[in-house]
């Protein structure tokens, strides 16, 4: 058997893995499925790329196709992803293999191609939304972590400040018990300092023990915020005390943390963040192009592929659900008429040209794009 190792990104493959023909497998998850139904759809799947495979390239069998696949497959959570998994991809070229769970649905798709077909992927991993949550009481806070769809609380560690008394320790103000000896028989008074403006400061220095805290240890990768969830006023001091705004999503969540039933509440308000993120993304998108297409730096022809090929371009967009029949040569052609060829969308060579060269590629919906694909140049040419 060859080595299945093991790629933390599609990025890493693509870089990785340069030699084809390349099977790429997706496949939608029904809810509550039968593995025997999902395994049959699979193997359905693999089987028509296998033929394709074997009609159009140079490939006695697809013995080391078919293997590597079942053996990692088998071997994978693929079956127990639960239901909030709505699709897979899987691409290998015999020798190595890359399977990437999906969040956004899918057709059905098996191909043999030249480069691996990427466009399912590519707009999933656009439309992750991956956050911390950090609930924050008067004197006390929760922290989340949303992955794949999943929120669970993280459990923190001794050393954070889980609690204002925590965190304060002896030097709380507001409500502290004092203790004061007065006359010569040093009688011991013991009084209560409780004024709203003593709680105020310590609610104001809790908060920047958090903030500290919270970026210090979750504040190291800007693609993945943190979203505020709390009551509107402690948000607002939060705000006030927060030192790294760039690290917190400008997303917010009005609930209290303390309550224990506010998980529909919380998967109701994460979806139309994530509506209402997209949204603001294509309208960047779009801003991109104006500006790039007023310095001189769109280009919309078939000398995208050769800028892409010499690693010229810093965006590529693409248009949602367009196929185009092509491959790219070794020479910088375009073959549209070969068997290879109408087996291949040539938007996807472009976007793993575009990826390998350290470039970005977005995928737009179509009626947003006058071309089917459009690229943003490094510099002028």
């Amino acid at each position: 058997m060859q080595d299945t190792q093991k790629y933390t990104s599609l990025t890493e493959f693509l870089r990785s893995t340069q030699k084809g023909p390349f099977i790429s497998v997706y496949m939608d998850i029904e809810p509550n499925q039968p593995v025997e139904k999902t395994s049959i759809t699979l193997k359905n799947l693999v089987k028509h790329a296998l033929e394709v495979l074997q009609a159009t390239w140079d490939v006695d069998n697809g013995d080391d196709y078919r293997q590597l696949i079942d053996s990692t497959v088998d071997s994978s959570s693929l079956w127990n992803m639960g239901n909030n998994i709505n699709s897979f991809g899987l691409i290998t070229n015999g020798k190595t293999i890359f399977v990437q769970e999906l969040t956004v649905e899918t057709h059905d798709i098996a191909m043999a191609t030249d480069l691996p077909f990427i466009l399912p992927m590519l707009l999933d991993y656009q439309n992750r939304f991956e956050f911390y949550l950090l609930g924050i009481s008067y004197d006390k806070i929760r922290l989340y972590d949303f992955t794949d769809r999943y929120l669970k609380e993280l459990p923190l560690p001794d050393d954070a400040p889980k609690t204002l008394k925590k965190a304060l320790g002896d030097d709380i103000r507001g409500g502290e018990t004092n203790s004061v000896s007065v006359g010569n028989g040093k009688i011991s008074v013991h009084g209560h300092n409780d004024t709203s403006a003593e709680k105020e400061i310590d609610h104001r220095r809790y908060y920047q023990i958090v903030d500290k805290y919270i970026i210090d240890n979750f504040g190291n990768d800007p693609a993945k915020p943190v979203i505020l969830m709390g009551l509107p006023q402690n948000m607002t001091l939060f705000k006030e005390v927060n030192k790294t705004p760039n690290h917190f999503s400008e997303f917010e969540l009005d609930l209290n943390p303390t309550e224990l039933d506010y998980d529909q509440k919380i998967e109701d308000r994460i979806e139309r963040f994530k509506q209402e993120r997209n949204k603001a993304l294509l309208e960047q998108d779009l801003d991109e192009i104006d500006k790039a297409r007023g310095a001189a730096l769109i280009s919309a022809d078939l000398k995208i592929i050769t800028s892409a090929i010499h690693g010229q371009v810093d965006t590529i967009y693409l248009a949602q659900g367009v196929r185009i029949d092509g491959r790219i040569l070794d020479n910088e052609i375009v073959d549209t008429t070969s068997s290879r060829a109408i087996h291949n969308n040539l938007l996807s060579d472009l976007a793993d040209l575009t990826i390998k060269n350290s470039g970005n590629v977005r995928i737009l919906p179509e009626d947003k794009l006058n071309d089917k694909v459009i690229a943003k140049l490094r510099y002028t040419i």
